[in-house]
Protein backbone atom coordinates (compact mmCIF):
# COMPACT_ATOMS: atom_id res chain seq x y z
CA UNK A 1 0.00 0.00 0.00
CA UNK A 2 1.19 3.38 -1.28
CA UNK A 3 0.96 6.00 1.70
CA UNK A 4 0.22 9.40 -0.10
CA UNK A 5 -2.12 12.56 0.01
CA UNK A 6 -5.53 9.92 -0.66
CA UNK A 7 -4.90 7.14 0.84
CA UNK A 8 -8.00 6.89 3.49
CA UNK A 9 -6.99 6.67 7.77
CA UNK A 10 -9.36 3.73 7.45
CA UNK A 11 -7.54 1.46 4.90
CA UNK A 12 -4.36 2.91 6.30
CA UNK A 13 -5.33 1.47 10.03
CA UNK A 14 -6.61 -1.93 8.60
CA UNK A 15 -3.43 -2.83 6.29
CA UNK A 16 -0.88 -1.65 9.36
CA UNK A 17 -3.31 -1.69 12.65
CA UNK A 18 -0.32 -1.47 14.88
CA UNK A 19 0.29 2.36 13.46
CA UNK A 20 -2.75 3.67 15.44
CA UNK A 21 -0.81 3.35 19.14
CA UNK A 22 2.50 5.07 17.02
CA UNK A 23 0.19 7.87 16.49
CA UNK A 24 -1.40 8.56 19.31
CA UNK A 25 2.41 8.33 20.80
CA UNK A 26 3.03 10.77 17.96
CA UNK A 27 0.67 13.71 18.25
CA UNK A 28 -1.77 14.16 20.76
CA UNK A 29 -3.90 15.43 17.62
CA UNK A 30 -4.32 12.07 16.83
CA UNK A 31 -6.03 11.07 20.05
CA UNK A 32 -9.79 11.49 17.42
CA UNK A 33 -8.18 7.76 16.22
CA UNK A 34 -9.20 6.41 19.80
CA UNK A 35 -13.05 7.70 19.61
CA UNK A 36 -15.07 5.07 18.18
CA UNK A 37 -17.54 7.53 17.10
CA UNK A 38 -14.76 9.48 15.14
CA UNK A 39 -13.65 6.41 13.90
CA UNK A 40 -16.80 6.41 11.75
CA UNK A 41 -16.13 9.86 10.37
CA UNK A 42 -12.23 10.21 10.17
CA UNK A 43 -11.90 6.80 8.74
CA UNK A 44 -13.32 7.98 5.74
CA UNK A 45 -10.79 11.03 5.24
CA UNK A 46 -7.76 10.47 3.38
CA UNK A 47 -3.93 11.95 5.13
CA UNK A 48 -4.66 15.61 3.45
CA UNK A 49 -7.87 15.91 5.40
CA UNK A 50 -6.92 14.53 8.53
CA UNK A 51 -3.91 16.69 8.44
CA UNK A 52 -5.70 19.78 8.06
CA UNK A 53 -8.54 18.56 10.71
CA UNK A 54 -5.81 18.44 13.11
CA UNK A 55 -3.67 20.78 11.71
CA UNK A 56 -0.05 19.17 10.96
CA UNK A 57 1.44 19.57 7.48
CA UNK A 58 0.41 16.81 5.22
CA UNK A 59 4.17 16.30 4.15
CA UNK A 60 5.21 15.09 7.60
CA UNK A 61 2.35 13.06 8.45
CA UNK A 62 3.13 11.15 4.90
CA UNK A 63 6.97 10.74 6.11
CA UNK A 64 6.36 10.03 9.53
CA UNK A 65 3.44 7.24 8.54
CA UNK A 66 6.26 6.17 5.58
CA UNK A 67 9.11 5.65 8.05
CA UNK A 68 6.39 4.06 10.70
CA UNK A 69 5.55 1.26 7.70
CA UNK A 70 9.14 1.40 6.10
CA UNK A 71 8.83 3.33 3.24
CA UNK A 72 11.29 4.81 1.36
CA UNK A 73 10.25 8.26 1.34
CA UNK A 74 9.19 9.86 -2.17
CA UNK A 75 12.27 12.10 -3.72
CA UNK A 76 11.02 15.67 -4.30
CA UNK A 77 11.16 16.95 -7.74
CA UNK A 78 13.53 20.13 -7.73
Amino acid sequence: MDINASTKVGELLKNFPDIKEKLLAMDERFKILDNPLMMGIVGKMDLKGISEKINLPLDDVIAELRKMVGQKEEKKEE
